[in-house]
């Protein structure tokens, strides 16, 4: 994640989050979840690729 983030040039913080009740309050069903501004762009795991793009079509929403 860290990686996509430097590659995009994003100025953004990671976090690895493990509470189950922070995870419960996305109705994250599948995991890892990838949360931006407390809005769920991805879930389950695809690789890096699957997370850059996710990232990049949320940069173009211009929701960043």
């Amino acid at each position: 994640m860290r990686a996509v983030v430097a590659r995009l040039g994003l100025d953004a913080s990671v976090e690895r989050v493990d509470d189950l009740e922070q995870i419960l309050h996305f109705g994250l069903l599948a995991l890892p979840g990838l949360v931006v501004n407390g809005q769920v762009i991805s879930t389950g795991y695809g690789g890096q690729k699957r997370i850059e793009k996710a990232l990049r079509e949320w940069c173009e929403r211009g929701a960043l």
